[in-house]
């Protein structure tokens, strides 16, 4: 059979192969047909093996009109070596446009690899860190392999320079001008292919027609309209839920551990896992205000089956792989049915959502207004269950899932307690300390008997305290909620950066958070944890002990300059796509910092250094935090205008 194939039949194939990707793959976007394009190439190899079986059948005068199983089989190996011949010619036609100056992005600098396939990220993503907190009496000696796309982008950006060449056709931008041009209100930038990934199912976040967004963005604007009657109500739902997580850190911290009298008896001295408490909050508001009702995992004191079928759908996206392989990976019976779960899930909440009316209108309460007391469509209904699921995705970011929002790790040497959130409004701590990079015993679980809690004071008044919204402003800029990739996509005329870089159209960029929040271009000493760069200059009252400080330039009132480019920080992005929902969050996230602070003297349980947290978070998109322990001692009430 081989002999009988004739060779321009191969050659035929493999110039089949060239011209297939010159003038229709490498043309437009495809990756939203991967799958069917393999359902084409498995129906032409069939279509093959048929014809050259049929070919030799009647070479053979068989009388029958289909081919014999032995004329099958014989034909099937010079059929697949037809196909790889074409395949052959369409991966050299690919590999040498992008590996030559053929390719626009040829000039930009990055790993050799990643000119060629964009699975180099996705090779390189993965990093080895500790499973569990090392102790000085228990050092960890098991390891394991999570996503930190975030570092790595770092280690490239390290490497190479602002602008990396990651992929065939994808550049990380660590230049802090760029980020309002890449994501700003007057950006030409759309939403790169990334964002098909959910497709069917399109929310507000992953729309990618502008005009279908920004419709969607109204209807969930009348959501979080800032200063209304439903920000207000939200407030109270907030406040009761930070009231449950004050009750369920209490209860855990209450009983496990015995001890002698005076020695905090049936105080857990290794703390609580103040990572699961957080994001069990945040799952809980964002449920109560997505269906009318949370999942009780904090009345609970555990997670709910459907947010753990969130979570590891939310696990795949860490490893950034090209929106076909995504979506293909995703087709395949069985993988993405605990995804598909969820979604269901979601369905049936919203089912049941839709036939009641909250007496407090929620965000549902918005998204179902344009479509009530009708008949949804198959597109409304999709988008409606999609919306659902965003509601609790963005919910869990930026939330107090993260417990570096709560406070400052104390350095060993001195460990202060967490400032109250009541105290004076201009009067921040004399140093913020860096977190710890030692393990230290001098942080464990606070002994003294139980005091009833003091209540934090109401939103309006977390918005004047200078100090927590600069620890909360700090922290998302060290710890983005998307530390690597929005990604976004150039129009064709291309897009110039300030440096005067030009970049090519359609191309997939992204500016990583992560990268930018520590780059001395927009910050003096970027690594360091300074909340006080945040501070208008009215806003600080430090005595004149800090006088010689500010001489040095080193932390001068308000830390004046130490933010070189404010335009950089955007942890809730900017422009058309910036997050709807951001007075939520940032109310959410003071309400429960300064209610927990309130009622708790917070701290380091024992053993803990806070390496799991800093070196062990996972980057799924969103930043998956470490586990971190941490101590709650309820504080004493005051008296007199004290402590």
């Amino acid at each position: 059979m081989d002999g009988s194939t004739p060779i321009f039949a191969y050659g035929a194939a493999a110039l089949l192969g060239v011209v297939s990707h010159v003038a229709y793959f490498n043309r437009s976007e495809h990756h939203l047909h991967a799958v069917r394009y393999m359902q084409l190439y498995l129906l032409a190899y069939a279509t093959a093996v048929f014809i050259l079986a049929r070919t030799a059948s009647e070479a053979s005068a068989s009388p029958s009109p289909f081919p014999s199983p032995h004329h099958l089989a014989a034909a099937a190996k010079p059929a697949a070596s037809l196909l790889a011949t074409h395949l052959l010619g369409l991966y050299a036609s690919l590999l040498t446009y992008r590996a030559t100056p053929l390719h626009p992005l040829h000039a930009f600098p990055g790993p050799f690899l990643a000119r060629l396939t964009s699975f180099y990220l996705p090779l390189h993503v993965l990093h080895r860190v500790p499973n569990k907190p090392s102790t000085p009496n228990n050092p960890s000696k098991h390891t394991k392999l999570i996503p930190q796309a975030h570092k790595t982008l770092a280690a490239l950006h390290a490497r190479h320079g602002p602008i990396v060449r990651v992929g065939t056709a994808e550049l990380s931008v660590a230049d802090p001008a760029a980020v309002p041009l890449v994501y700003g209100a007057g950006s030409s930038c759309t939403k790169a292919p990334w964002y098909d990934n959910d497709r069917p199912l399109t929310s507000m976040h992953t729309a990618r027609d502008r005009g279908y967004h920004d419709a969607r963005r109204k209807v969930w604007g009348r959501a979080f309209a800032a200063g209304g009657k439903v920000l207000a109500g939200y407030e109270r739902r907030v406040g009761a839920r930070v009231e449950g997580l004050v009750g369920g850190l209490r209860e855990a911290m209450g009983g496990k551990v015995g001890g002698k009298a005076g020695e905090g008896e049936g105080e857990k001295k290794e703390g609580v896992d103040a990572r699961e408490w957080f994001a069990w909050f945040a799952y809980d508001v964002m449920g109560e205000l997505a269906f009318g009702k949370g999942f009780g995992c904090v009345e609970g004191g555990k997670g709910h089956w459907a947010i753990g079928l969130l979570e590891e759908g939310m696990r795949p996206m860490g490893f950034m792989l090209p929106p076909w392989a995504f979506r293909t990976l995703a087709a395949i019976p069985g993988v993405a049915a605990g995804y598909w779960k969820f979604i269901n899930y979601c369905s049936d909440q919203l089912e049941e959502r839709m036939k009641t009316k909250p007496e407090d209108p929620d965000i549902m309460s918005a998204l179902i207004e344009p479509v009530k007391d009708k008949q949804l469509s198959d597109r409304e209904l999709r988008m409606l269950q999609a919306d659902s699921r965003l509601i609790i995705v963005a919910g869990r970011y930026p939330k107090p899932t993260n417990p570096l929002t709560l406070i400052p790790l104390p350095s060993p040497a001195t460990p202060p307690p967490a400032p109250s959130p009541t105290s004076s409004t201009t009067s921040p701590p004399r140093r913020t300390t860096k977190p710890p990079s030692s393990p230290s015993s001098a942080h464990t679980c606070p002994t003294p008997p139980p005091k009833p809690p003091r209540r934090s004071p109401p939103h309006r008044t977390l918005l004047t305290l200078p100090h927590l919204n600069a620890l909360i402003a700090e922290t998302l800029r060290l710890h983005p909620p998307v530390p690597s990739a929005l990604q976004r996509l150039t129009p064709p005329a291309g897009l110039t950066l300030p440096s005067g870089t030009h970049i090519p159209g359609n191309t997939v960029v992204w500016c990583p958070a992560y990268v930018i929040g520590r780059s001395p271009a927009a910050y003096v000493e970027p690594d360091e944890f300074c909340p006080e760069r945040w501070y208008n200059d009215d806003d600080d009252n430090d005595d004149d002990d800090n006088d010689e400080e500010r001489k040095e330039g080193k932390k001068g009132k308000g830390k004046k300059g130490w933010v070189r480019d404010a335009k950089a920080y955007a942890p809730f992005g900017l422009g058309t796509y910036a997050c709807v929902g951001k007075p939520l969050a940032m109310m959410e996230l003071r309400m429960v910092v300064a209610g927990v602070v309130a009622a708790f003297e917070v701290g380091l349980a024992e053993g803990e250094d806070g390496a799991e947290l800093l070196g062990g978070s996972a980057d799924h998109f969103t930043l998956g935090c470490g586990r971190l322990r941490l101590c709650f001692r309820e504080r004493e009430r005051e008296r007199g205008g004290g402590k």
